[in-house]
C-alpha cells in the first residue's frame, strides 16, 4: 500500500482562491483605515489653528488677520508651525473682513490639504468655526468621499 504525501492540485487552487478573496476584501478596508489615520493629523491641525485664534483673541481682543486667505505653514504670533507635521504641512484660514466686529454670528474657516508625495495627498480637512455652535470638521479624500 502506497501512502501519498503532499496536496492535490484542487486543494492548492482552493487555497489560492480563498486567499485572493480575503485580499480583495481586506486591502480596500486597510487603505481606508490608513487614510482615516492620516486624516487625524489634519483634523488635529485645523483644531490647533482654531484654538490658537481663540487664544489670540482672548489676549488681544481681536482676531489674528495678518495671513488671512494665504496658504501658510507657520504663524509665530499664534504659536503655530505645521511644517513639523508628516502629512499636512500648510493651512489656510479665511475670515470675513468684518470679522473683528464682535457680532454673535461670527464664523471662520480653516482648511488644510495633504502634502504631495505623502499618504495625505488628496485629503482635505475643513473646520468651520462659529461663535453660536460647535465647530464642524469635514474630511474628504481625492475622490470626494467623506472619511
Amino acid at each position: 500500500m502506497r501512502k501519498d504525501k503532499g496536496f492535490t492540485l484542487i486543494e492548492v487552487i482552493v487555497v489560492i482562491v480563498i486567499v485572493g478573496i480575503l485580499a480583495m476584501i481586506s486591502v480596500p478596508l486597510y487603505r481606508k483605515h490608513v487614510l482615516r489615520s492620516v486624516a487625524a493629523e489634519g483634523r488635529n491641525l485645523v483644531y490647533e489653528v482654531a484654538d490658537a485664534q481663540e487664544i489670540y483673541r482672548m489676549r488681544n481682543q481681536d482676531w489674528y488677520m495678518e495671513d488671512n486667505g494665504r496658504e501658510i505653514g507657520i504663524v509665530e504670533e499664534l504659536g503655530l508651525d505645521a511644517r513639523k507635521n508628516r502629512y499636512f504641512k500648510t493651512f489656510t484660514y479665511n475670515m470675513p473682513a468684518a470679522f473683528s466686529s464682535g457680532t454673535a454670528g461670527e464664523t471662520f474657516t480653516v482648511r488644510t490639504t495633504g502634502a504631495s508625495g505623502t499618504n495625505g495627498e488628496g485629503i482635505t480637512v475643513t473646520l468651520k468655526w462659529s461663535a453660536n455652535s460647535p465647530s464642524v470638521v469635514t474630511v474628504v479624500d481625492a475622490n470626494g468621499n467623506t472619511l
